[in-house]
């Protein structure tokens, strides 16, 4: 079965190229699914079928086809590899009684893509309906704006500089008499696994501490898709076929359920511990069908910035959809083995994704909030249902708020404090400091191309920009930024000036001073990157993290 669905993939892969061994040929045909401007129009004849003459041209061509299709699925044989269904081990626990804990992050999910934040397309019925029984917090702050840094904030609590996570080939460490959260869990007797597809938190970057079971290797011979994506015919069969043989699209939320579905297999009766890190939203943007049909509209004659937006936009939201529909999935599989009320499900982001609304496509060049605003739903035992809440909270405190949620007498975790008493609608919670920090380089050496600070407060947020390789301040562009996001929360009207707001921004300011003094003598900033190997390397340089030379 397995060979027979390699040959498939093998001739489909190669349909392409044979169209232009036809043309070559001397015979011409259309593909009606990929239009192009050499196919002729409606009222045009279709096609013209290769004439059969004494040249033989049909049987050269079966030839030619044939051996690149032999060619071809050989490649993919050995790129994709098997499908054996996963198996995982038992793990041993000593667990007291209590809930289970599934931390859920969704990679590049900004938080007003969901419907439950408001948002008016169809892209998230299933966590929907588990944030109508739990509780959602409206204003949540991711304190990085990419990846490593702020995934290894939310395993440890810390601060970006306090872990040193800070650059492409950065390592998760922490300071002496620091624990990481699955080390929390682990020391509690739960059983604690990890099933992640962005190669920024690999375990070679040892975002590994405290698992028992960590899976970072969803697809195996990346570096031949590399190679193929690399050469010159790979890059013809790319722009034939509208496929970029791309590691990601095949690590989406179905791939990954397969891991976790078989290890739930052999643990859901005892307390366990869950980090699930999925990738589907990020670029480049790829939803299957259904969704991809869903979502795509024809938005007519639109050139440059606009057409990457609504087109890039529309593939975004049907790679949020296939998300919810996996997600949809688990929950049925935690219902199936009779757990889904014995368990608390955060679900939150790393980070988010602008759509030109600052002249960016992507993230972690800026601290606006369509990059660091993420969801933070909860859902389980100590939750209140249909609790909506507009307090501002960040990832930070998200590892104490779980540990408390676990029982495990625990209030706080690095830098971060528990707001589980917040998951009460009776309870005040105060205002609490939401320290930013970014650094981001667009290549792999600690070179950072953008560099920013900032602070939030209730609804006011202030942002240092030190460096930006797009809107550099020594071109003119703002160093300094003040926004109330109670009156302005799309970050339009630049208060830094305001005469009614000098006082406060001061006070700012010099909060932000004392923190970057903290962090420069209590963090982990200087560390000698870890050594990546090809295939992590390459699977960097699929989601746009490294460039071509590096």
């Amino acid at each position: 079965a397995l060979a027979a669905g390699a040959l498939v993939a093998g001739a489909l892969a190669t349909w392409p190229l044979a169209l232009v061994a036809q043309r070559a040929l001397g015979g011409r045909t259309s593909d009606p699914a990929q239009p192009s401007a050499s196919q002729p129009s409606a009222s045009q004849p279709s096609a013209v079928q290769p004439s059969v003459g004494p040249q033989g041209r049909p049987i050269r061509l079966f030839a030619v086809v044939g051996l690149l299709c032999a060619l071809v699925t050989g490649f993919l044989w050995r790129a994709t590899g098997t499908t054996a269904t996963p198996e995982y081990a038992r793990l041993d626990t000593n667990a007291a009684p209590g809930p289970n804990v599934i931390l859920l992050v969704i990679d590049t999910l900004r938080a007003d893509a969901l419907g439950c934040y408001g948002y008016e397309r169809p892209t998230s019925p299933n966590i929907d309906a588990l944030a109508a029984n739990g509780t959602l917090f409206q204003s949540a702050s991711s304190p990085a704006a990419w990846t490593k840094p702020s995934t290894a904030t939310l395993l440890t609590g810390l601060h970006p500089s306090r872990h040193g996570a800070l650059h492409h080939g950065s390592r998760l460490r922490l300071p002496e008499g620091e624990t990481a959260l699955a080390e929390e869990f682990r020391g509690a007797g739960l059983a604690t696994a990890a099933f992640v597809t962005n190669p920024n938190i690999k375990r070679v970057f040892e975002f590994d501490r405290g698992f028992q079971e960590f899976f970072d290797s969803p697809v195996e011979d990346t570096v031949s898709l590399a190679a193929l994506r690399d050469s010159a015919s790979g890059q013809l069969l790319i722009r034939l076929s509208r496929h970029q043989f791309n590691w990601k699209y095949e690590n989406d939320v179905f791939s990954m359920n397969e891991h976790v579905f078989a290890w739930l297999e052999r643990n859901a009766d005892q307390r366990f511990f869950l980090y699930l890190h999925y990738i589907d939203p990020h670029a480049p943007y790829a939803p299957p069908e259904p969704f991809r049909s869903e979502f795509v509209q024809d938005h007519g004659f639109v050139v440059h910035n606009e057409r990457k937006r609504k087109v890039g936009r529309d593939l975004y939201d049907g790679e949020v959809r296939t998300f919810d529909e996996g997600f949809g999935e688990l929950i049925e599989q935690l219902e199936g083995h009779g757990i889904l009320d014995d368990t608390v499900i955060a679900i939150t982001a790393d980070h988010g994704e602008e759509w030109y609304e600052f002249g960016i496509v992507g993230h972690g060049t800026s601290l606006y909030e369509p990059v660091i605003g993420v969801p933070m739903i909860f859902a389980g035992p100590g939750v209140s249902p249909g609790h909506v809440s507009p307090e501002p909270v960040q990832t930070l405190d998200l590892p104490a708020t779980l540990l408390e949620l676990a029982g495990l007498d625990k209030r706080a975790l690095g830098d971060g404090v528990s707001f589980a008493p917040w998951l009460d609608p009776a309870v005040d919670p105060g205002e609490r400091a939401l320290f930013l920090e970014n650094e981001f380089g667009m290549g792999h050496a600690v070179d950072n191309d953008f560099v920013l600070s900032g602070l939030r407060r209730g609804p006011y947020k202030l942002i240092l920009t030190e460096r930006h390789h797009y809107r550099s301040p020594s071109a003119g562009h703002p160093a300094q930024e003040f926004y109330d996001l109670s009156t302005d929360p799309d970050e339009r009207d630049n208060l830094i000036f305001a005469e009614e707001h000098q006082e406060r921004i001061g006070r700012m300011v010099r909060e932000l001073v004392e923190h970057s003094e903290f962090l420069a003598t209590e963090g982990l900033r200087d560390d000698a990157p870890a050594v990546m190997d090809e295939a992590t390397r390459d699977q960097l340089k699929a989601l746009g993290y490294l460039g071509d030379d590096e």
